[in-house]
């Protein structure tokens, strides 16, 4: 049974972590939640009425931003490593990103650890298959 701390890792910082492999699907469904901070502020905007509360929610809007970002480089630094490339290919690929749902990664073990089981994946969001 999962502990709270462990579904919270899994939701809110499983985006963030740069280090070891994903698959394609999993790199997908990361991509996919990366985006909730940004939705967030649409929601509470008509709560927002008083000038102080559209300051906080200015705030949330820069800090959903800048989640979004850094959860959409560090997941792609995941699928370069599954792929066998360095994770500073992100810099380039940032502006294709749509071939890393494309390229296999490899069937081997590479330096970033053993491949990426393509029938289990370790988010909390599609579960253990």
């Amino acid at each position: 049974m999962k502990t709270l701390r462990d579904v919270l890792f899994g939701l809110l910082l499983e985006p963030l972590v740069s280090s070891g492999r994903i698959g394609r699907l999993t790199y997908l469904q990361l991509v996919l939640w990366a985006h909730w901070p940004l939705f967030v502020p649409l929601l509470l905007a008509d709560l927002a009425k008083p000038v102080w509360a559209q300051y906080v929610l200015s705030a949330f809007v820069v800090a959903g931003f800048c989640y979004w970002f850094v959860a959409l480089l560090a997941t792609a630094v995941r699928r370069l490593h599954d792929i066998g490339r360095s994770g500073y290919w992100v810099l380039l690929i940032n502006l294709i990103w749509p071939l890393l749902l494309i390229w296999p990664g490899q069937r081997q073990s590479n330096r970033y650890g053993a491949p990426a089981s393509k029938l289990r994946t370790s988010s909390p969001l599609l579960g253990d298959a």
